[in-house]
């Protein structure tokens, strides 16, 4: 009896004890998918209420996304190598501005697409991005 008993408590934790880990915060997953495993350029970034702004020091430009825009079904590899992606958007979701913080001189200031390289292979992008449009921002739906 005592060993029935045992066995039951166990099934019973084990489910328990798998249930309570803990996924990733929004501010590690975007780290994760802005940074990747952390290479040698950081880019710094800040993230409110799905709109993200990033600092990209080696190009001297600051990116403005709008998550919410960004049609989650289109998002692919950004190239072959799969190390980066790319998806497209309802309208304008991507803004570029100097580091002044306007958009003045800046080649392509308005863009249809949220375009990333972070040196991640896609599997591992793909998870991340689930993970941010599944539980953080909801993205845009396609229309078909």
């Amino acid at each position: 009896m005592k060993k029935f008993l045992i066995l039951i408590l166990f099934s019973i934790l084990i489910p328990i004890h798998n249930s309570s880990a803990v996924s990733p915060s929004l501010d590690e997953t975007m780290e994760f998918l802005i940074n990747g495993d952390g290479g040698l350029s950081k880019r710094s970034w800040s993230i409110t209420d799905c709109n993200l702004t990033i600092d990209d020091h080696s190009s001297k430009s600051i990116l403005k996304i709008d998550l919410n825009k960004v049609i989650i079904e289109s998002i692919k590899p950004y190239n072959r190598l799969g190390m980066g992606f790319y998806g497209e958007c309802r309208g304008v979701c991507e803004k570029v501005f100097n580091s002044s913080g306007n958009q003045e001189g800046m080649p392509y200031p308005n863009r249809t697409g949220w375009t990333n390289m972070n040196d991640i292979k896609w599997n591992r992008n793909v998870k991340a991005l689930s993970h941010l449009f599944g539980n953080f921002c909801t993205g845009a739906k396609s229309a078909f």
